[in-house]
Parts: structure tokens; sequence; C-alpha cells
């Protein structure tokens, strides 16, 4: 098992975190305070997963 950090606390992050917890791995999710995330600018839009 591997402990992995991941930068960020939008969309992606999110699901990039979720991925990797539920493969069993140790996931910590490093966010800056106030900052507005990606996801925030595009509406919350993801594009379709093909």
């Amino acid at each position: 098992m591997s402990r992995w950090s991941v930068l960020g606390s939008g969309v992606a992050g999110l699901c990039v975190a979720t991925l990797l917890l539920e493969r069993g791995e140790t996931v910590e999710v490093i966010t800056q305070p106030d900052c507005r995330a990606a996801s925030h600018w595009a509406g919350g839009m993801l594009a379709p997963l093909v």
C-alpha cells in the first residue's frame, strides 16, 4: 500500500482521492484555505467520462 498526496480539493482532486481510497491506498488531500478551485470557475461542469 502506498501513501498519496493529492493537491487541490476541487472536483478533479476529490475524484482522484476517491479512486485511490477505493483501491485501498492512504490519501492526504492538500488544499489552500480560501482558495477557489477550478470547478468553481467552470460551474462544476465535467466532460463526460468515456
